[in-house]
């Protein structure tokens, strides 16, 4: 049987005028790899990467990537059997026009889909018309049981992770364990992905950490333990972590290095330094091995995990960034909100910690949560401005968002805080990164007011690193007339830390 994985195309906001961020599918490439490692006749069409500086309409919703029709196209092309599609919350549409697209194509192909929606609304994903099946959790042997049974034959029934349909009933079989031992599974199949592509579009993304080097992402350990009220990850990942073996780890960084000349690695692990004798490892060994590699981590580490000697490894081994998230500047809202169990000391400690090093640091904050008040907000816009001065180079604030199976969409639908009357609203606050939770303490246009707030002082905070230059000047004139208001504030503030300092 021949197996096409695609990658959709993504929703972009009415007025939007840039370029969507163009990622690695991972996910996609470790079902490909698994498939392949048993005999299977595999394509990846990532539908984004192929047109990334398209953008179409579609039923009046403008969207980057391959546009639909030529997606129809390129299937009767490939001519497969099976199609697997990735779908996530925030552009559920552009999934299952995906599968609308496929089904024009041949209506005979099996269409199945998976992803982090697919999770935390299974059987709303199974009933659309266009879907077949579904893989529940993580796909690669789930697939691969799918492939194998509608090849040879046999019962659906047994399957673990899948969703099915039998007749016009919706049958959703028992859960699939985690994978355990993540070793076993074969490093992704890259070779099935466009990488020159992404390449390219590292080069014009508009971000702080565009690079013009060649990068490549990659995932050391999976699931999280933890249960902050706005993450899903354990809905996809599960709970329980399990990371990949040092010496696996190094040497799909070498197979990356030695194969694609990879000279930038983004670690998407969540919890990346849980177990720090792990970590070390891995970084002793990409010293050891010679590999002359730069890294970051853009997901997050936990700060508590950090301390002078991993760092120092952590340099050595190529690390050029990372990101802590303390969420926000009150310690009862990260214990008693959040739920993350985080002391916000000891951020303080690692953010000073990776100044010393010389390793840059991003933090990244989470304003507008059920029960947290204009204090606590305050608190979070004045511990961001604590961490930039004790060396923070950036400080990020997002907007709280609902998504679905997560508890703050649990505790928000509950008390009646969502803005949004049905799943299609919400999508489109979580396509445009709306405000859409409103409590007795807080509006979601006082969010906003927060937020521009917070980001504005972060703007003119990088113009302290920028001002020296050319482009540093031309910097801060247009983040003056972007917000003169929060240019006023921050000036007034800098004077007087530093005031303050001497």
């Amino acid at each position: 049987m021949k197996i096409c994985l695609i990658n959709p195309p993504v929703l972009v906001p009415e007025n939007w005028k840039g370029l969507t961020r163009v990622f690695q599918p991972l996910g996609l490439a470790y079902i490909a790899a698994v498939l392949e490692k048993n005999g299977y006749n595999v394509v990846i069409l990532d539908a984004l990467a192929e047109d990334w500086k398209s953008t179409h309409e579609y039923k009046d919703i403008k969207y980057n990537g391959m546009s639909f029709e030529k997606i129809t196209e390129k299937v009767k092309e490939i001519d497969p059997d099976i199609v697997g599609i990735t779908i996530v919350s925030a552009h559920k549409r552009a999934g299952l026009w995906t599968a609308e697209a496929v089904k024009k194509a041949d209506k005979n192909i099996f269409v199945v889909a998976g992803g982090p929606h697919v999770c935390v609304r299974p059987k709303e994903t199974l009933a659309e018309e266009n879907i077949d099946f579904i893989c529940i959790g993580e796909g690669e042997y789930t697939m691969l049981e799918l492939v194998k049974t509608l090849e040879n034959g046999g019962s659906l029934k047994s399957i673990k992770g899948l969703g099915w349909k039998e007749g016009k009933k919706l049958v959703i079989n028992e859960p699939r364990p985690p994978i355990e031992n993540l070793d076993e599974l074969p490093f992704p199949a890259r070779h099935l992905l466009p990488m020159d592509i992404y390449f390219e579009a590292a080069k014009y993304m508009q971000t702080a950490r565009a690079s013009a080097k060649k990068w490549a992402n990659i995932i050391t350990s999976r699931g999280c333990p933890f249960n902050c009220i706005f993450c899903s990850v354990n809905l996809s990942m599960g709970r329980v972590w399990r990371p990949r073996s040092p010496e696996n780890v190094v040497e799909e960084i070498k197979q990356l290095v030695k194969d694609y000349g990879i000279e930038e690695l983004n670690f998407e692990d969540d919890n990346l330094t849980l177990n720090k004798k792990r970590a070390e490892r891995i970084f002793d060994l990409i010293v050891e091995k010679g590999i002359k590699i730069e890294w970051n981590a853009s997901n997050g580490v936990r700060a508590d995990t950090l301390d002078e000697s991993l760092l120092k490894k952590m340099k050595a081994s190529g690390c050029t960034w990372i990101y802590v998230a303390p969420e926000s500047g009150s310690q009862e809202v990260v214990d008693k909100i959040v739920g993350k169990k985080l002391d916000l000391k000891k951020v303080e400690e690692a953010v000073k910690l990776c100044k010393k090093v010389g390793v840059g640091t991003g933090c990244y904050f989470v304003m507008g949560l059920p029960g947290e008040t204009k204090e606590d907000i305050e608190k979070t816009i004045e511990f961001g401005r604590k961490l930039r001065l004790l060396g923070a180079e950036t400080c990020s604030f997002f907007i709280a968002n609902p998504f679905y199976g997560t508890r703050l969409y649990n505790v928000s639908k509950e008390k009646n805080y969502l803005t949004r009357k049905d799943d299609e609203e919400l999508e489109e606050g979580f396509l445009n990164l709306d405000a859409m939770i409103s409590t007795p303490d807080f509006t979601p246009e006082e969010i906003y007011n927060f937020r521009n707030q917070a980001m504005g002082e972060q703007d003119f905070s990088l113009v302290t690193n920028r001002i020296k230059s050319i482009s540093g000047i031309k910097f801060l004139f247009l983040a003056t007339i972007r917000n003169p208001k929060a240019a006023l504030k921050y000036l007034y503030r800098m004077r007087h830390s530093i005031l303050k300092r001497k």
